[in-house]
């Protein structure tokens, strides 16, 4: 069985030595006979979550075991999963020689861990284990717009919005319309070549001047690495499908707004016990204070209904 790597939830720690340990986690103990807190095992699918989650479990305090289990390791995309389904079997190996005695498991992720978190879970009932919760922190459905969104990035309705704003300019404006556009359209192409070129070479972006005489951004088009490789190749293969785990979704308004609903996305497929929970901050910036605190008392006020 695997040590669980133990970090304080106040103070720095050895962060590569965390990272590269399969478990690492706050508030252990010593784990004797006495011990009876419940475990909360959160799944990590990204590098430097832990940083976040140290601040999450300054907050909670020490009414419980908070567990991660860290995602795969390598240099090769051999070393990684490619769907959500072997990305689950893997964290399941690590997850259960810590069961022990537990009644029960709680389960969760931020992001596409809570995906992951999702059908740990599933697989976890399918054995017979009992999942008293799964929480997913400001996870997203993959790939969940809302229809109005889809509609406005289709290529009929922007030819249409602009020719309805073309023929709404007064005639003497419409040509400088058509060279605005124009300029637009040449300076966007520009620079997804140049990007793409940059990437490629992985070299830094180069900037361009807009047509507006501001001068753009540089994005990082450095190459991914094999971890986010493999994280957006299983993402794009994602397949949902109906869950009866019990599930608390805590959002935050940009997700709320991109998916169009409080679920976000996943209430067609959520058939046991859900409940919807807004949270202060961004995707971002939820495990920052004072988000962080706020997420706290709602996270800790959901685990404690579960007693």
């Amino acid at each position: 069985m695997d040590t669980v790597f133990e970090i304080p939830s106040v103070g720095e720690f050895d962060e590569e030595a965390a990272e590269r340990a399969p478990l690492a986690g706050f508030h252990l103990g010593d784990g004797g006979p006495d011990d009876s807190r419940e475990t909360w095992f959160l799944i990590r699918s990204w590098s430097r979550e832990l940083r976040l989650y140290q601040n999450l479990a300054r907050h909670l305090g020490d009414d419980r075991r908070i567990v991660t289990i860290a995602p795969p390791r390598g240099t090769r995309k051999e070393d990684f999963p490619r769907t959500v389904e072997r990305w689950r079997d893997f964290c399941l190996e690590r997850l259960r020689p810590q069961l022990g005695s537990n009644p029960r498991v709680l389960l969760g992720g931020w992001s596409f861990g809570g995906v992951l978190a999702l059908e740990m879970g599933r697989q976890l009932e399918k054995d017979g284990t009992p999942v008293a919760l799964v929480t997913m922190l400001d996870t997203r459905l993959p790939k969940a717009h809302p229809t109005e969104q889809r509609i406005a990035r289709s290529l009929p309705h922007a030819l249409a919005n602009h020719a309805t704003r073309f023929f709404e300019t007064p005639s003497e404006g419409r040509g400088e319309y058509l060279r605005e556009r124009l300029a637009w359209q040449f300076y966007h192409a520009r620079r997804k070549a140049g990007e793409w070129n940059a990437a490629r070479r992985n070299q830094p972006a180069p900037v361009y001047q807009r047509p507006d005489g501001r001068t753009s951004e540089p994005r990082d088009v450095t190459e991914m690495t094999p971890l986010q490789k493999a994280l957006w190749v299983a993402y794009l293969k994602y397949q949902p499908r109906e869950c009866t785990v019990p599930v608390a979704q805590f959002w935050c308004d940009d997700s709320c707004l991109h998916t169009g609903d409080a679920s976000l996305g996943w209430a067609r497929y959520l058939r046991g016990p859900f409940v919807s929970l807004p949270i202060p901050g961004g995707h971002l910036t939820m495990f920052d204070d004072p988000h962080a605190e706020a997420l706290a008392q709602t996270l800790g006020e959901r685990l404690a209904s579960l007693v």
